[in-house]
């Protein structure tokens, strides 16, 4: 029997028509059923838990949310019902869909789903703590990928079934879907949660209410970003937290920007500037610096972009925030690539792209993409140009991005040139070719490509 068991897939598919899959399925079941009677009543109790699992579990998490030791989670595998390979614990989706039932016939479905729920949310906000500060070796995008398909079903239970729940974990899960390119994902649950009453305190819900505004805007949708941002101002003010003032105001602010009501940006993110120096938020001040610069840019003013940049690097360098950081560098290196600095400008992009790969940051990185593109073209090499253009376009793809509004001509300029200098057929092949290359590629080549420059250059 536990033969039979561990063949599921295959037995399904070899099925020659409807009556005979028909006849196969209920011999399915029942050997299912026939294995699960031979457990004694806590084993049954453990393989009905660990249907709340989707895609599985190692085994720390498996005993923690469950109860479960490991001799019985290894019992379930002599038995066939449970698999283990590569450190996790796992059910094929028929044992799975039974052990459901079993679960939800027994009363106890709605705690195990909290459990897994409460112990994912842990995990996120763990996680979010790493992320926010730069995860340089990778090691927490790497465990929030393999435990994505639990936070999605814990995600979906809690907005169901606990709002507050659900919008601690959606705000803790923002940077993750921000740099693993879940943007749109990300959206749609923000906008379910925030459509549900909860007793959230008002900074977690303005932080979710600020989430959703970048997302909105990183897929250019300015006006559902505008509400969002305002909403989250008002939020932040009336509950008396300078920081989170300061924070949305910036938000708001690039919004603004993106509309070209460039003088009132500036204002607005020096504004928040000072109340993040008054609420001793050094990262808020130093995004401030940035956002400004990306002001000054769009005005053309791009020694005072370099300035402001410049004090953003300086902050983000002292705290040792490397997320922050690459932006600021990105917009220093365009700074200086304006104003004809070429070493400078290299010398930025080549550190920006660095942290970026370190963070897999694939918004960051497309824009750092970008710069060196202009760089090369520059430098009279269209048709390395164009493949850091294609790899640059890709990019935004994965991230679920689009171009900030005030950048959009520039890359459209930058491509017309390109396609003038080798012809439209040749540019187009070109940018496909790189837009076939992994991030750590197309970052990789970038940074040689870049130091080249900044060598013939000095």
């Amino acid at each position: 029997m536990p033969d039979m068991l561990s063949s599921l897939p295959r037995l399904q598919l070899a099925a020659d028509g409807p009556r005979d899959l028909q006849e196969r399925q209920r011999t399915l079941a029942g050997a299912i059923a026939w294995s699960y009677d031979l457990l004694d009543p806590r084993l049954q109790a453990v393989f009905a838990a660990l249907a709340v699992f989707a895609g599985g579990a190692d085994a720390d998490t498996a005993v923690a949310v469950t109860g479960a030791s490991t001799a019985e989670l290894d019992r379930l595998v002599s038995s066939s019902l449970l698999r283990h390979s590569h450190g996790r614990y796992s059910m094929l989706e028929t044992l799975r869909e039974f052990a459901t039932a079993r679960l939800d016939a027994s009363g106890a479905g709605a705690e195990a789903r909290r459990q897994h729920a409460d112990w994912f949310l842990a995990l996120a906000q763990e996680g979010d703590s790493v992320l926010r500060a730069g995860d340089a070796d990778g090691v927490w995008l790497d465990r929030l990928d393999a435990e994505h398909n639990n936070l999605r079903a814990a995600l979906g239970w809690a907005t169901e079934a606990d709002a507050t729940l659900a919008l601690h974990l959606a705000v803790a899960l923002g940077h993750f879907w921000e740099w693993r390119g879940h943007s749109r994902e990300g959206r749609e649950h923000l906008r379910a949660v925030l459509g549900r009453d909860s007793a959230v305190e008002p900074r977690i819900r303005t932080r979710a209410l600020m989430r959703a505004g970048v997302f909105a805007a990183m897929q250019g949708d300015l006006d559902d970003a505008l509400a969002l941002y305002e909403e989250s101002l008002d939020m932040a003010r009336n509950a008396g937290d300078i920081a989170l003032t300061a924070r949305a105001m910036r938000n708001l602010a690039a919004n603004l920007r993106d509309r070209g009501d460039l003088d009132h940006a500036l204002e607005m993110h020096d504004e928040a500037r000072l109340l993040s120096l008054q609420a001793g938020d050094r990262s808020g001040v130093a995004s401030s610096w940035v956002n400004m610069a990306d002001v000054a840019l769009a005005r053309g003013d791009h020694e005072t972009a370099r300035r402001y940049a410049v004090e953003g690097v300086k902050i983000d360098r002292e705290i040792g925030n490397d997320v922050n950081l690459s932006g600021s560098l990105i917009n220093l290196g365009l700074a200086c690539l304006r104003l004809d600095l070429v070493a400078e400008s290299t010398a930025a992009y080549v550190e920006a792209l660095e942290l970026c790969e370190a963070n897999r940051f694939a918004e960051g990185t497309a824009y750092g993409l970008l710069g060196v593109a202009e760089l090369l073209a520059r430098q009279e090499e269209p048709t390395a140009a164009a493949q850091l253009l294609g790899a640059a376009d890709a990019q935004l793809t994965a991230a679920g991005a689009v171009l900030e509004s005030t950048e959009q001509p520039l890359r459209d300029d930058l491509e017309l040139r390109l396609a003038n200098s080798i012809g439209d057929q040749e540019m187009r092949r070109q940018a496909a070719e790189g837009a076939a290359w992994s991030l750590a590629s197309a970052a990789g080549a970038a940074r040689r490509l870049a130091k080249a420059i900044r060598e013939r250059a000095s």
